[in-house]
Formats: structure tokens, sequence, C-alpha cells
């Protein structure tokens, strides 16, 4: 980064969940939350994740997300911008988690505008999570890389093209990971 923009930048170690123990009352530009997650879409490089994992991990995650979004847009300013990231391919930990989180800002406290993202991407013919819906007319168990989790969903509100950008070679040989750009507006 320029020297500039290092001069500016401010590096805090906390509870993101706890902000009274660390906040300074000064609102932040962007946030970048890289949420803790199951690790499902970097199974491909760390199989022990499916052994490790137990079903009850993911509502406790959910919840530890849900807590951590919440507290980080409390001191994120209007205007500011807060990137949601997950390495899990599950729509509770992506999509669900951010709908739920857009439904419930608008509806209680402050607008939240969503920007163009892919949402979910997922590596090539991983196995689908029973949890995720699937194509009209798709009974197959896999997916192909960059296939849209909801047939009605566009890339402006987190799903991603059924065709790979074209800056990005085949064959897809990448983890499985979910990200949404989220805006303060109110």
């Amino acid at each position: 980064l320029p020297a500039h923009v290092l001069a500016q930048t401010k590096l805090i170690s906390g509870d993101a969940g706890d902000s009274a123990s660390w906040w300074d009352g000064e609102l932040f530009d962007r946030i970048l939350l890289d949420a803790p997650c199951s690790a499902s879409g970097v199974v491909r490089r760390h199989p022990d994740i499916r052994w490790l994992r137990r079903d009850t991990d993911i509502a406790a995650l959910v919840r530890q997300q849900e807590r951590l979004l919440h507290a980080l847009w409390d001191v994120l300013k209007p205007q500011g911008y807060l990137l949601y990231v997950t390495c899990s391919v599950f729509d509770a930990e992506g999509e669900g988690q951010i709908a739920s989180f857009c439904q419930r800002m608008n509806r209680e406290r402050t607008a939240v505008r969503r920007h163009p993202s892919l949402g979910h991407v997922l590596p090539v013919a991983m196995p689908v999570p029973a949890n995720l819906p699937t194509l009209r007319g798709d009974q197959s168990r896999t997916r192909q890389p960059f296939t849209a989790l909801d047939a009605g969903s566009t890339p402006q509100n987190g799903a991603q093209s059924r065709h790979a950008p074209p800056a990005m070679p085949a064959p897809f040989d990448h983890d499985g990971f979910y990200y949404a750009l989220l805006q303060k507006v109110g």
C-alpha cells in the first residue's frame, strides 16, 4: 500500500463482537469481516474438516456470525462499507445469513444497500450440501463452478452468474467461499 494509505490505516486487535472493549468511538469507513465459519469451502485442501465438524457447529457459527455482523455494523460510518466473507459453501453462513441481516436492518434500524458480488463461489463438481437449493430441473448432487444457488438470484443480491468471469481461466481449481459487500445508507 502507498505510504499515505498506510499512515491512515489503524490496526486494532480485539473481540469484534465486544466493541466496548476496544472501540474508541471513531466510526470506520470500511470493515472487512472475515467471519469464523465451518470452513466447508476448503475441504479440498483440508479433508479433516469433514471429521472435525459436528451438526451443532453450524448453528453456533451462524449465531457468532450474526453477533459479529451486528456489532461491527454499529461501528460503521453512514455510507461506509462492510465486506462479509466466509470460506463456507453453506447457505446459512452465506446468502441466508446476509439476507436475514439485511432484512432485519432494513426493517428495524439502518438501511442496507447490497452491492454486486458473486456470493457463493463453489469449486468444480463439489458435492452439494443438503441445505443448498438446486436449479430448476437440476437433479444432480454436484454443482459446476459458478452455478447460481437460486434460479431467481442476480449478481446484485449475492448469487453468482452461471458463467465464469472471462478473466478466470478453466479449469476451476479453487476453494469455495462466500462474500457480500454491504453499504450502510441509513
